[in-house]
């Protein structure tokens, strides 16, 4: 069973954005099935690894059809962006640094996952009437 499944109620009306939010859905999915098997220490590194740069390449991506738009809000957005990366590549360190792999996954599924969600339905949604305008879908 996922710990986070797929809704309408998380489509931003973009079909580009809604697949990139399915792929980091199915990240975090595949760290609590790891989990789950307890294969959580064997797997954190790599998920860790791609969690962060499919991230990155996510927000560059979102961030560039924001400024197209003339998202007026895009510089605060920007900001959680680069505060949520930040607190990834935090919890990476830990893991590197010899935490322990089940308490850093916990972390991550935890607060990320919470994380990822709420910005999708609040502050994701916000950006939505902008880009139908825009004609963008």
């Amino acid at each position: 069973m996922a710990l986070i499944d797929w809704s309408d109620n998380f489509s931003v009306g973009s079909q580009l954005m809604d697949d990139h939010h399915k792929k980091l859905f199915d990240i975090f999915n595949r760290l609590h099935e790891a989990m789950k098997a307890g294969q959580a220490a064997t797997v954190l590194d790599g998920i860790m690894r791609e969690l962060i740069d499919y991230t990155r390449y996510h927000f560059g991506e979102e961030e560039k059809m924001l400024e197209r738009v003339g998202y007026t809000q895009l510089e605060m957005h920007k900001g959680l962006h680069r505060k949520f990366v930040s607190e990834l590549e935090g919890y990476e360190k830990d893991i590197r640094d010899g935490g322990q792999a089940v308490f850093a996954a916990t972390q991550v599924m935890n607060s990320s996952l919470i994380w990822l969600r709420d910005h999708i339905l609040t502050i994701d949604k916000g950006y939505t009437p902008l880009i139908k305008q825009a004609g963008i879908s």
